[in-house]
Protein backbone atom coordinates (compact mmCIF):
# COMPACT_ATOMS: atom_id res chain seq x y z
CA UNK A 1 0.00 0.00 0.00
CA UNK A 2 1.32 3.14 -0.84
CA UNK A 3 0.27 6.36 1.43
CA UNK A 4 1.28 9.84 -0.08
CA UNK A 5 2.64 12.24 2.80
CA UNK A 6 1.73 16.04 2.67
CA UNK A 7 5.45 17.83 1.06
CA UNK A 8 6.43 15.09 -0.29
CA UNK A 9 7.66 13.73 -3.66
CA UNK A 10 7.58 10.18 -3.08
CA UNK A 11 5.40 7.81 -1.67
CA UNK A 12 6.63 6.21 1.35
CA UNK A 13 5.81 2.32 0.84
CA UNK A 14 4.61 -0.05 4.08
CA UNK A 15 5.01 -3.55 3.18
CA UNK A 16 2.13 -4.96 5.54
CA UNK A 17 -1.25 -6.98 4.69
CA UNK A 18 -4.61 -5.60 6.39
CA UNK A 19 -6.47 -8.99 7.80
CA UNK A 20 -6.46 -9.49 11.32
CA UNK A 21 -9.37 -8.39 13.00
CA UNK A 22 -12.95 -8.85 12.54
CA UNK A 23 -13.96 -6.11 10.16
CA UNK A 24 -17.38 -6.88 11.23
CA UNK A 25 -16.57 -4.02 13.76
CA UNK A 26 -15.40 -1.41 11.38
CA UNK A 27 -18.36 -1.82 8.47
CA UNK A 28 -19.54 1.80 7.91
CA UNK A 29 -17.14 3.26 11.02
CA UNK A 30 -15.28 6.44 10.10
CA UNK A 31 -11.80 5.49 10.82
CA UNK A 32 -9.72 8.74 11.66
CA UNK A 33 -6.63 9.25 9.49
CA UNK A 34 -3.55 11.31 10.15
CA UNK A 35 -3.70 14.94 8.43
CA UNK A 36 -0.67 13.82 6.32
CA UNK A 37 -2.52 11.07 4.72
CA UNK A 38 -4.61 12.41 1.56
CA UNK A 39 -7.69 10.42 1.99
CA UNK A 40 -9.17 11.16 5.38
CA UNK A 41 -11.64 10.37 7.52
CA UNK A 42 -12.01 6.50 5.20
CA UNK A 43 -14.96 5.06 5.35
CA UNK A 44 -14.46 0.90 5.28
CA UNK A 45 -17.22 -0.07 2.30
CA UNK A 46 -20.22 -2.03 3.55
CA UNK A 47 -19.28 -4.65 0.98
CA UNK A 48 -15.46 -5.42 2.81
CA UNK A 49 -15.20 -9.02 3.64
CA UNK A 50 -14.69 -10.57 7.69
CA UNK A 51 -11.10 -10.26 6.40
CA UNK A 52 -9.47 -7.19 4.94
CA UNK A 53 -7.20 -8.05 1.88
CA UNK A 54 -6.66 -11.69 1.01
CA UNK A 55 -4.62 -10.39 -2.01
CA UNK A 56 -7.89 -8.34 -3.66
CA UNK A 57 -8.45 -4.96 -4.30
CA UNK A 58 -10.07 -3.09 -2.58
CA UNK A 59 -11.52 0.69 -2.37
CA UNK A 60 -12.47 3.02 0.18
CA UNK A 61 -14.35 6.53 0.22
CA UNK A 62 -13.73 9.48 2.39
CA UNK A 63 -16.43 11.78 3.30
CA UNK A 64 -16.51 13.74 0.40
CA UNK A 65 -17.43 10.29 -1.81
CA UNK A 66 -13.88 10.27 -3.52
CA UNK A 67 -12.24 7.02 -4.23
CA UNK A 68 -8.53 6.52 -2.93
CA UNK A 69 -6.57 3.06 -4.10
CA UNK A 70 -6.28 0.53 -1.42
CA UNK A 71 -3.11 -1.61 -3.34
CA UNK A 72 -2.66 -5.28 -3.47
CA UNK A 73 -1.57 -6.16 -0.13
CA UNK A 74 1.74 -7.04 0.15
CA UNK A 75 3.20 -9.84 1.22
CA UNK A 76 0.91 -11.08 3.59
CA UNK A 77 2.25 -9.53 7.27
CA UNK A 78 -1.01 -9.16 8.94
CA UNK A 79 -1.54 -5.97 11.86
CA UNK A 80 -4.46 -4.54 13.24
CA UNK A 81 -6.59 -1.96 11.05
CA UNK A 82 -6.54 0.62 14.43
CA UNK A 83 -3.31 0.06 15.20
CA UNK A 84 -1.83 1.12 12.03
CA UNK A 85 -3.99 4.15 11.30
CA UNK A 86 -3.18 4.85 15.51
CA UNK A 87 0.74 4.75 14.57
CA UNK A 88 0.35 6.94 11.23
CA UNK A 89 -1.49 9.64 13.74
CA UNK A 90 1.92 10.08 15.53
CA UNK A 91 3.62 12.56 14.01
CA UNK A 92 6.48 12.59 16.02
CA UNK A 93 7.22 8.20 14.45
CA UNK A 94 9.82 7.83 11.39
CA UNK A 95 8.81 5.54 9.00
CA UNK A 96 10.98 2.72 10.41
CA UNK A 97 9.31 2.98 13.68
CA UNK A 98 5.88 2.86 12.10
CA UNK A 99 7.38 -0.33 10.65
CA UNK A 100 8.33 -1.41 13.64
CA UNK A 101 5.03 -0.47 15.52
CA UNK A 102 3.35 -2.13 12.83
CA UNK A 103 5.24 -5.38 12.96
CA UNK A 104 5.03 -5.59 16.93
CA UNK A 105 0.95 -5.44 16.53
CA UNK A 106 1.36 -8.31 13.97
CA UNK A 107 3.23 -10.05 16.34
CA UNK A 108 0.46 -9.68 18.95
CA UNK A 109 -2.27 -11.36 16.67
CA UNK A 110 -0.39 -14.05 14.70
CA UNK A 111 -2.37 -16.73 16.82
CA UNK A 112 -2.96 -20.71 15.87
CA UNK A 113 -6.49 -19.60 15.86
CA UNK A 114 -6.21 -17.50 13.27
CA UNK A 115 -3.59 -19.79 11.50
CA UNK A 116 -5.94 -22.42 11.06
CA UNK A 117 -9.03 -20.40 10.12
CA UNK A 118 -6.86 -18.94 7.26
CA UNK A 119 -7.63 -20.09 3.55
CA UNK A 120 -4.05 -21.46 1.99
CA UNK A 121 -4.19 -20.29 -1.44
CA UNK A 122 -0.60 -21.18 -3.10
CA UNK A 123 -1.46 -25.01 -3.14
CA UNK A 124 -3.77 -24.63 -6.40
CA UNK A 125 -1.83 -25.67 -9.84
CA UNK A 126 -2.09 -23.28 -12.59
CA UNK A 127 -2.22 -26.58 -14.85
CA UNK A 128 -6.09 -26.43 -16.53
CA UNK A 129 -5.30 -30.26 -17.64
CA UNK A 130 -8.10 -32.42 -16.63
CA UNK A 131 -7.76 -36.56 -16.70
CA UNK A 132 -4.90 -38.60 -15.88
CA UNK A 133 -5.08 -42.21 -14.32
CA UNK A 134 -4.77 -42.61 -10.51
CA UNK A 135 -2.48 -45.58 -9.74
CA UNK A 136 -3.43 -49.20 -9.47
CA UNK A 137 -3.87 -50.99 -5.93
CA UNK A 138 -4.75 -54.32 -5.38
CA UNK A 139 -7.16 -54.81 -2.92
CA UNK A 140 -10.71 -55.86 -3.12
CA UNK A 141 -12.88 -54.08 -5.11
CA UNK A 142 -14.96 -51.31 -3.42
CA UNK A 143 -18.30 -50.32 -5.11
CA UNK A 144 -19.22 -46.79 -6.05
CA UNK A 145 -22.76 -47.94 -4.60
CA UNK A 146 -21.69 -48.42 -0.79
CA UNK A 147 -20.46 -44.99 -0.87
CA UNK A 148 -23.15 -42.33 1.02
CA UNK A 149 -23.39 -39.01 1.82
CA UNK A 150 -21.60 -38.13 5.27
CA UNK A 151 -24.94 -36.24 6.68
CA UNK A 152 -24.10 -33.55 9.23
CA UNK A 153 -20.02 -33.40 8.62
CA UNK A 154 -18.82 -30.87 11.23
CA UNK A 155 -22.17 -29.43 11.48
CA UNK A 156 -22.89 -29.35 15.01
CA UNK A 157 -20.44 -27.20 16.74
CA UNK A 158 -17.95 -29.44 16.71
CA UNK A 159 -15.38 -26.89 15.84
CA UNK A 160 -16.52 -23.95 18.43
CA UNK A 161 -16.13 -26.60 21.13
CA UNK A 162 -12.56 -27.39 20.43
CA UNK A 163 -11.65 -23.67 20.26
CA UNK A 164 -13.71 -23.15 23.89
CA UNK A 165 -12.42 -26.31 25.25
CA UNK A 166 -10.71 -24.70 28.37
CA UNK A 167 -7.86 -27.58 28.05
CA UNK A 168 -6.91 -25.73 24.38
CA UNK A 169 -8.52 -22.04 24.50
CA UNK A 170 -5.86 -19.82 26.14
CA UNK A 171 -3.02 -22.13 23.87
CA UNK A 172 -5.11 -21.91 20.26
CA UNK A 173 -5.64 -17.71 20.96
CA UNK A 174 -2.47 -16.99 22.30
CA UNK A 175 -0.08 -15.37 19.52
CA UNK A 176 2.93 -17.44 18.76
CA UNK A 177 6.02 -16.39 19.79
CA UNK A 178 8.86 -14.91 17.45
CA UNK A 179 11.03 -18.72 18.03
CA UNK A 180 8.06 -20.53 17.00
CA UNK A 181 6.77 -18.07 14.32
CA UNK A 182 10.37 -18.91 12.86
CA UNK A 183 9.63 -22.90 12.76
CA UNK A 184 6.37 -22.01 10.29
CA UNK A 185 5.15 -20.43 6.64
CA UNK A 186 2.84 -17.86 8.16
CA UNK A 187 1.60 -16.72 4.32
CA UNK A 188 2.33 -17.65 0.69
CA UNK A 189 5.90 -18.07 -1.16
CA UNK A 190 6.88 -17.98 -4.37
CA UNK A 191 5.97 -20.87 -6.39
CA UNK A 192 6.09 -21.99 -9.94
CA UNK A 193 2.45 -22.69 -12.08
CA UNK A 194 2.36 -26.12 -12.27
CA UNK A 195 2.55 -28.17 -8.95
CA UNK A 196 3.12 -32.20 -9.36
CA UNK A 197 2.56 -34.86 -6.66
CA UNK A 198 5.46 -35.24 -5.26
CA UNK A 199 5.73 -31.00 -4.96
CA UNK A 200 2.39 -30.89 -3.36
CA UNK A 201 3.22 -33.45 -0.74
CA UNK A 202 6.37 -31.02 -0.21
CA UNK A 203 4.33 -28.79 0.46
CA UNK A 204 1.42 -30.18 2.71
CA UNK A 205 4.34 -30.91 4.64
CA UNK A 206 4.66 -27.56 5.65
CA UNK A 207 0.95 -27.37 6.75
CA UNK A 208 0.92 -30.49 8.80
CA UNK A 209 4.52 -29.79 10.75
CA UNK A 210 2.49 -26.42 11.64
CA UNK A 211 -0.71 -28.67 13.14
CA UNK A 212 2.11 -30.56 14.60
CA UNK A 213 3.01 -27.44 16.41
CA UNK A 214 -0.08 -26.15 17.78
CA UNK A 215 -0.89 -29.51 18.87
CA UNK A 216 1.94 -29.75 21.04
CA UNK A 217 1.25 -26.64 22.67
CA UNK A 218 -1.96 -27.71 23.60
CA UNK A 219 -0.16 -31.17 25.15
CA UNK A 220 2.13 -28.96 26.71
CA UNK A 221 -0.41 -26.94 28.48
CA UNK A 222 -2.39 -30.16 28.99
CA UNK A 223 -0.17 -31.82 30.84
CA UNK A 224 2.55 -29.80 32.29
CA UNK A 225 5.46 -31.33 30.38
CA UNK A 226 7.73 -29.93 27.93
CA UNK A 227 8.32 -32.70 25.52
CA UNK A 228 4.64 -34.64 26.26
CA UNK A 229 3.48 -37.82 24.73
CA UNK A 230 1.13 -36.66 21.69
CA UNK A 231 -0.24 -37.17 18.11
CA UNK A 232 1.71 -36.28 15.10
CA UNK A 233 0.96 -36.32 11.51
CA UNK A 234 4.11 -37.77 9.61
CA UNK A 235 4.75 -39.90 6.99
CA UNK A 236 2.82 -42.97 6.48
CA UNK A 237 6.29 -44.95 7.15
CA UNK A 238 5.79 -43.81 10.55
CA UNK A 239 3.27 -46.67 11.43
CA UNK A 240 3.19 -49.52 10.14
CA UNK A 241 0.84 -51.78 12.68
CA UNK A 242 -2.03 -53.45 10.76
CA UNK A 243 -4.70 -56.16 11.43
CA UNK A 244 -4.36 -59.60 11.89
CA UNK A 245 -7.89 -60.06 9.85
CA UNK A 246 -7.13 -62.41 6.80
CA UNK A 247 -8.72 -61.49 3.53
CA UNK A 248 -11.78 -63.46 3.16
CA UNK A 249 -13.09 -64.55 -0.16
CA UNK A 250 -9.81 -62.82 -1.91
CA UNK A 251 -6.68 -64.19 -2.54
CA UNK A 252 -3.74 -61.24 -2.37
CA UNK A 253 -1.04 -60.78 -4.73
CA UNK A 254 2.06 -61.22 -3.24
CA UNK A 255 2.66 -57.28 -3.74
CA UNK A 256 0.09 -56.83 -1.49
CA UNK A 257 0.38 -54.09 1.01
CA UNK A 258 3.48 -52.64 -0.42
CA UNK A 259 2.30 -49.32 -0.39
CA UNK A 260 1.59 -47.50 2.11
CA UNK A 261 -0.69 -44.15 2.89
CA UNK A 262 1.45 -40.78 2.48
CA UNK A 263 0.46 -39.53 6.06
CA UNK A 264 -0.31 -41.42 9.18
CA UNK A 265 -1.39 -39.87 12.56
CA UNK A 266 -0.05 -41.83 15.43
CA UNK A 267 1.06 -41.66 18.98
CA UNK A 268 4.61 -40.00 19.49
CA UNK A 269 6.33 -41.10 22.83
CA UNK A 270 9.49 -39.11 23.32
CA UNK A 271 12.67 -41.34 23.91
CA UNK A 272 10.99 -44.53 22.53
CA UNK A 273 12.44 -47.01 19.45
CA UNK A 274 9.26 -46.04 17.71
CA UNK A 275 11.16 -45.21 15.26
CA UNK A 276 13.51 -47.96 14.31
CA UNK A 277 12.52 -51.00 12.19
CA UNK A 278 10.79 -53.09 14.51
CA UNK A 279 9.04 -50.04 16.65
CA UNK A 280 7.21 -48.93 13.74
CA UNK A 281 5.31 -52.18 12.81
CA UNK A 282 3.71 -51.57 16.45
CA UNK A 283 2.73 -48.13 15.52
CA UNK A 284 -0.79 -47.67 14.80
CA UNK A 285 -1.96 -45.30 12.36
CA UNK A 286 -5.31 -43.93 13.52
CA UNK A 287 -6.05 -41.02 10.59
CA UNK A 288 -4.65 -42.37 7.33
CA UNK A 289 -4.63 -39.95 4.99
CA UNK A 290 -3.51 -40.00 1.01
CA UNK A 291 -2.17 -37.14 -1.42
CA UNK A 292 -3.43 -37.13 -5.06
CA UNK A 293 -4.04 -34.23 -7.71
CA UNK A 294 -7.21 -32.39 -8.55
CA UNK A 295 -7.04 -32.46 -12.28
CA UNK A 296 -7.22 -36.54 -11.60
CA UNK A 297 -9.58 -36.87 -8.58
CA UNK A 298 -12.00 -34.09 -6.48
CA UNK A 299 -15.08 -34.41 -4.94
CA UNK A 300 -17.55 -33.57 -7.87
CA UNK A 301 -16.44 -37.11 -9.52
CA UNK A 302 -17.68 -39.20 -6.35
CA UNK A 303 -20.21 -40.87 -5.28
CA UNK A 304 -23.33 -40.59 -4.85
CA UNK A 305 -23.57 -36.68 -5.61
CA UNK A 306 -20.74 -35.90 -7.10
CA UNK A 307 -21.21 -33.30 -10.01
CA UNK A 308 -19.34 -35.29 -12.64
CA UNK A 309 -20.07 -38.69 -10.90
CA UNK A 310 -21.17 -41.40 -13.68
CA UNK A 311 -22.80 -44.44 -12.49
CA UNK A 312 -21.12 -46.02 -16.34
CA UNK A 313 -17.79 -44.72 -15.77
CA UNK A 314 -16.35 -45.57 -12.48
CA UNK A 315 -13.18 -47.27 -12.75
CA UNK A 316 -11.01 -44.50 -11.64
CA UNK A 317 -13.27 -43.47 -8.47
CA UNK A 318 -13.43 -47.31 -7.51
CA UNK A 319 -9.28 -47.08 -7.79
CA UNK A 320 -9.51 -44.43 -5.31
CA UNK A 321 -12.25 -45.49 -2.83
CA UNK A 322 -10.19 -48.88 -3.09
CA UNK A 323 -6.91 -47.12 -1.82
CA UNK A 324 -8.69 -45.37 0.71
CA UNK A 325 -10.83 -47.82 2.12
CA UNK A 326 -8.07 -50.74 2.36
CA UNK A 327 -5.94 -48.47 4.27
CA UNK A 328 -8.18 -47.67 6.44
CA UNK A 329 -9.68 -50.91 7.27
CA UNK A 330 -6.04 -52.39 7.44
CA UNK A 331 -5.06 -49.69 10.51
CA UNK A 332 -8.60 -50.37 11.77
CA UNK A 333 -8.91 -46.74 11.52
CA UNK A 334 -13.02 -45.08 11.48
CA UNK A 335 -11.61 -41.98 9.71
CA UNK A 336 -9.37 -41.88 6.61
CA UNK A 337 -9.07 -38.24 4.31
CA UNK A 338 -8.29 -37.61 0.35
CA UNK A 339 -6.22 -34.13 -0.11
CA UNK A 340 -5.12 -32.94 -3.16
CA UNK A 341 -4.23 -29.76 -4.37
CA UNK A 342 -7.53 -27.70 -4.01
CA UNK A 343 -9.68 -29.64 -1.34
CA UNK A 344 -10.11 -32.14 1.53
CA UNK A 345 -12.30 -35.10 1.49
CA UNK A 346 -13.01 -36.85 4.89
CA UNK A 347 -14.21 -40.72 4.64
CA UNK A 348 -15.71 -42.84 7.66
CA UNK A 349 -15.85 -46.51 7.83
CA UNK A 350 -19.81 -47.31 8.71
CA UNK A 351 -18.71 -50.82 9.84
CA UNK A 352 -21.33 -52.63 7.96
CA UNK A 353 -19.46 -54.64 5.16
CA UNK A 354 -16.64 -54.15 2.91
CA UNK A 355 -16.50 -50.91 1.33
CA UNK A 356 -19.21 -49.53 3.12
CA UNK A 357 -17.93 -45.60 3.74
CA UNK A 358 -19.51 -42.09 4.14
CA UNK A 359 -18.00 -39.48 2.51
CA UNK A 360 -17.72 -35.48 3.52
CA UNK A 361 -18.13 -32.77 1.28
CA UNK A 362 -14.87 -31.29 -0.42
CA UNK A 363 -12.85 -28.79 2.25
CA UNK A 364 -11.69 -25.81 -0.32
CA UNK A 365 -8.46 -25.06 0.86
CA UNK A 366 -9.02 -21.28 0.17
CA UNK A 367 -11.67 -21.64 2.24
CA UNK A 368 -11.52 -18.16 4.63
CA UNK A 369 -12.86 -19.06 8.21
CA UNK A 370 -11.90 -16.60 10.09
CA UNK A 371 -14.56 -15.41 12.45
CA UNK A 372 -14.83 -15.83 16.27
CA UNK A 373 -17.48 -18.10 16.14
CA UNK A 374 -15.62 -20.76 14.11
CA UNK A 375 -18.88 -21.22 11.74
CA UNK A 376 -16.79 -21.89 8.67
CA UNK A 377 -15.00 -25.13 8.01
CA UNK A 378 -11.44 -25.16 6.70
CA UNK A 379 -8.88 -27.36 5.80
CA UNK A 380 -6.49 -26.81 8.65
CA UNK A 381 -9.10 -26.44 11.47
CA UNK A 382 -11.05 -29.81 10.21
CA UNK A 383 -6.97 -31.44 10.22
CA UNK A 384 -6.53 -30.41 13.53
CA UNK A 385 -9.88 -31.33 14.99
CA UNK A 386 -9.59 -35.40 14.09
CA UNK A 387 -5.95 -35.49 15.53
CA UNK A 388 -6.30 -33.04 18.40
CA UNK A 389 -9.67 -34.37 19.75
CA UNK A 390 -10.22 -37.98 17.46
CA UNK A 391 -7.18 -39.54 17.17
CA UNK A 392 -5.70 -39.50 20.98
CA UNK A 393 -8.75 -41.66 22.19
CA UNK A 394 -9.12 -45.75 21.12
CA UNK A 395 -12.87 -45.79 21.47
CA UNK A 396 -13.05 -42.44 19.05
CA UNK A 397 -10.72 -43.85 16.00
CA UNK A 398 -11.04 -47.75 16.12
CA UNK A 399 -12.98 -49.65 14.09
CA UNK A 400 -12.56 -53.49 13.68
CA UNK A 401 -11.78 -54.54 9.74
CA UNK A 402 -14.28 -55.95 7.42
CA UNK A 403 -11.91 -58.52 5.94
CA UNK A 404 -14.27 -61.10 7.43
CA UNK A 405 -17.14 -59.56 5.22
CA UNK A 406 -15.88 -59.36 1.98
CA UNK A 407 -18.54 -61.05 -0.62
CA UNK A 408 -20.93 -61.75 2.02
CA UNK A 409 -24.43 -60.84 0.75
CA UNK A 410 -26.54 -58.44 3.08
CA UNK A 411 -28.69 -60.62 4.80
CA UNK A 412 -32.16 -61.10 3.20
CA UNK A 413 -34.97 -62.17 5.56
CA UNK A 414 -36.47 -65.81 3.75
CA UNK A 415 -39.17 -65.87 1.94
CA UNK A 416 -42.26 -67.80 2.85
CA UNK A 417 -43.62 -70.09 0.54
CA UNK A 418 -45.82 -68.43 -1.84
CA UNK A 419 -44.90 -64.59 -1.31
CA UNK A 420 -42.74 -64.36 -3.72
CA UNK A 421 -44.53 -61.40 -5.54
CA UNK A 422 -44.90 -59.46 -2.13
CA UNK A 423 -42.64 -56.64 -1.30
CA UNK A 424 -40.90 -57.62 1.55
CA UNK A 425 -38.15 -55.71 4.22
CA UNK A 426 -34.93 -54.15 2.36
CA UNK A 427 -31.65 -55.67 3.32
CA UNK A 428 -30.29 -55.37 7.25
CA UNK A 429 -26.76 -54.45 8.14
CA UNK A 430 -26.03 -54.64 11.89
CA UNK A 431 -23.83 -52.07 13.03
CA UNK A 432 -20.46 -52.94 14.63
CA UNK A 433 -19.96 -49.96 17.06
CA UNK A 434 -22.24 -46.73 17.82
CA UNK A 435 -21.52 -43.14 17.03
CA UNK A 436 -22.84 -42.52 20.20
CA UNK A 437 -19.07 -41.52 21.90
CA UNK A 438 -17.92 -39.92 19.56
CA UNK A 439 -17.14 -36.16 18.79
CA UNK A 440 -17.85 -36.21 15.02
CA UNK A 441 -21.32 -37.41 13.68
Amino acid sequence: MEILRQNQPKPVVFHFRVASCNAAHFKGDRVACPARVPHQNLLIMQEMETTLGFGKQRQVSNINGQHGPCEKDCQNIYIRLVAFFRNLSDDSMSPAEVHQRSEADFFSVATPLLYLQKPIKYLKSDNDERGGTNSSYEAPLVKARDVKIWQNFMANGELKQMINNPKWRCVITKPFTKKELQRLIWDEPELGGNINEMTFEILWSQIYSTLNLIHLKCRQKETGFEHPTRILIGNGDCAQKITKEPYQNYVPPKNAGSKRPDYAAYEFVPGSNQYTKHGRKSIENRVPGDAKLFRKIRRSMFPPDGAEYNKTRTREVEKVLTQIHDYMDRHEARYGYIVNDEELIFFRRRGTGWGHMDISEGIRHDTNGIGPECKISTTKLVLFYFHLVIAPHEKNWKLPSCRSMIGLRPHLPREAKGTRNIKTTGPSYKELDSDEDFEVY
